[in-house]
């Protein structure tokens, strides 16, 4: 027996007069779906626009970033390989023991040739 209606489901009462639910189904097609997001994008022009800026700046920072990083790394590669074959340089950090610093470390710099 159909007691009521709420919203998305059917209530219906069995012999036991327990409530029991059943949600509808309702089948939309693709072509609707579309039409309905079309209508919402062309009704809520301002959120629209605004969103695309947003993505359009995001996904050209990221672009731009991602650029300059490739050319410092290459200007990087260049300067070592200008420095040549016969440099060496040797760096040690400042050695710690039991956490006190033993000193501000060493730098040996040389030219092997």
């Amino acid at each position: 027996m159909l007691f009521g209606s709420l919203p998305n489901t059917q209530c219906l009462i069995n012999n036991n007069m327990k409530l029991q639910t059943r949600p509808r189904t309702n089948k939309i097609s693709n072509v609707q779906i579309a039409f309905m997001a079309t209508e919402a994008l062309w009704n809520n022009k301002l959120r629209t626009s605004l969103t695309m800026l947003g993505v359009i700046i995001g996904i050209s920072s990221v672009i731009a970033i991602t650029s300059v990083g490739q050319g410092v790394q290459k200007s990087t590669e260049e300067q070592l390989k200008a420095l040549g074959t016969n440099v060496l340089l040797v760096l040690s950090g400042a050695s710690r023991s039991g956490g006190v610093s033993q000193g501000s470390g060493f730098c040996y710099y040389s030219y092997l040739g």
